[in-house]
């Protein structure tokens, strides 16, 4: 299926896949040293439309997904320390659904990231096992 955005073909923007699928893996990096970073990922988390936008893009195959997953599922995924903890403290649904590994601590624990799982366990994660997909 081809899909547009503002009237082009999306496939005519390799970069733009290749950046909304890696943005997260560097600044996994920088979290602690660079704010300015934190911010923007916050900003792109939490705005609806910017949110959309980047989700579409990043996951070109699950884009029929319903519900979509939520911002804190990928913090968690990218072992986004403090953007998970300010989403959390924002009032994100820590046992929201996510799409592969099926809520924000499965995909922490799937990345071995005993931090990010301390921090949903202290507000209330819970793993639903039966939910992962697993082949």
């Amino acid at each position: 299926m081809m899909r547009r955005w503002q009237g082009k073909n999306l496939e005519e923007f390799e970069f733009a896949h290749f950046a909304t699928r890696n943005w997260q893996h560097y600044m996994y990096f920088v979290e602690d040293e660079q704010k300015d970073v934190h911010t923007l990922a916050l900003h792109l988390l939490t705005k609806p439309q910017l949110y959309r936008r980047w989700w579409t893009l990043h996951e070109r195959e699950f884009e029929n997904c319903l519900p979509q997953p939520q911002p804190l599922y990928y913090a968690c995924l990218a072992g986004l320390k403090l953007v998970a903890q300010a989403l959390i403290q924002d009032g994100a649904e820590v046992n929201g659904q996510g799409v592969l590994y099926g809520s924000a601590l499965q995909a922490a624990l799937s990345r071995g990231n005993t931090d990010m799982v301390k921090i949903l366990l202290e507000k209330g994660g819970r793993c639903q096992c039966a939910s992962v997909a697993l082949w």
